[in-house]
């Protein structure tokens, strides 16, 4: 078969750029400072994989005093005030551990009918990041965050959701978040306008209530993957947000994940850590082998990790062909979504801050 030449720049045109907005203050001495930032989404016509690097700014943050692991509770200590119910889903990330910096990272998602600036109840979630409440957590620092959803990430500067609506899913800019444990595999949501008694506003492809009834806003976990089908023009949007500056974790499963990264740096296979060495299956026959994916275009670029002619491990493309070397190149976007597909589970993947 005959190799295509490409540039790498074509990757960073697909996907995004992230302009920071200057650094904020939480004002305590015992807490990192954060920093606001923004990712634009550069949508083509036809489908982009896309993914939120920033996240929603914490309505708590403080440190954990104590713990009771029967009820799954929190206590904390509480440098903000809570405000009103929030209005999404919401999860805690440990910022810092004194006691276990390798808990640094983990995450669980919240109860939001128990949460107080005293108290915080981990909910039973597939979301959560580990299984169980370690003791070392008493004295970390920690943020609870709204999640990302697909309104609140597509609204524009004017509170306006920025997609094409359409009287069906045929005529409309529509989303999918694929290999996702929330949803349905093949679940796809796009705007719909108001017509026939509906309401203009989000819904599912497949109808799985009554048309007059809102459909929820659907949650984007943290580190996951979307895929966005562009119908109109071309259109830049912009998401803003704060800057994780703490070590990201994203478990992968066996089969497919979309992954999006959880820092606004670029990556590389070398920043990543995707070697041998944390959990990334060689093989001979590369369909027994892990791979990543980069949608360029409307194709899937594939890369395997293969032996190089000095006997070293490396990811190599399949079939495109790079004149630079992809191992140190960032060439991964912080804005863009990338599959992959893991001969088996790997729940410790994480990646640090990257410069």
């Amino acid at each position: 078969m005959k190799k295509i030449y490409l540039s790498l720049f074509l990757f960073a045109a697909v996907a995004c750029n992230f302009m920071p907005l200057g650094g904020v203050a939480w004002g305590q001495t015992d807490l990192p400072a954060f920093q606001l930032g923004s990712v634009n989404w550069n949508l083509r016509p036809g489908w982009n994989a896309v993914g939120i690097p920033v996240v929603r700014p914490a309505i708590l943050h403080g440190t954990i005093t104590g713990l009771d692991v029967g009820a799954a509770k929190l206590q904390i200590t509480s440098f903000a005030t809570l405000p009103a119910q929030p209005s999404s889903p919401c999860f805690i990330e440990i910022l810092s551990c004194p006691k276990d910096p390798s808990l640094a990272g983990e995450r669980y998602e919240v109860v939001e009918s128990n949460l107080t600036d005293t108290q915080i109840v981990i909910e039973k979630s597939p979301l959560n990041t580990r299984l169980d409440l370690p003791a070392a957590l008493i004295g970390s620092s920690y943020a609870v965050r709204p999640h990302w959803t697909v309104q609140t990430a597509l609204k524009n500067s004017k509170g306006v959701v920025a997609l094409q609506s359409g009287k069906t899913a045929g005529s409309a800019d529509r989303i999918s978040m694929p290999h996702c444990s929330l949803y349905p595999e093949g679940q796809t949501w796009y705007y719909g306008s108001a017509v026939r008694g509906r309401s203009e506003g989000l819904q599912p492809t497949v109808a799985h209530r009554a048309p007059f009834l809102a459909y929820p806003d659907p949650v984007i976990p943290p580190g996951q993957g979307l895929l966005v089908y562009r119908q109109g023009k071309p259109l830049r949007h912009v998401i803003a947000g704060e800057v994780r500056q703490t070590l990201f974790r994203r478990p992968l499963l066996a089969g497919n994940n979309l992954v999006s990264l959880g820092h606004v740096s670029h990556g590389s296979f070398a920043k990543f850590c995707m070697n041998a060495e944390n959990g990334f299956t060689i093989s001979s026959d590369t369909s027994k082998g892990d791979k990543l994916k980069i949608l360029h275009r409307d194709i899937w670029d594939s890369f395997a990790l293969r032996h190089n002619p000095e006997g070293l491990l490396e990811w190599n493309a399949e079939k495109v062909f790079y004149p630079i070397d992809l191992q140190k190149t960032d060439f991964i976007a912080p804005g863009t979504a990338f599959l992959i597909e893991k001969q088996s589970p790997d729940l410790d993947f994480s990646i640090p801050p990257l410069p």
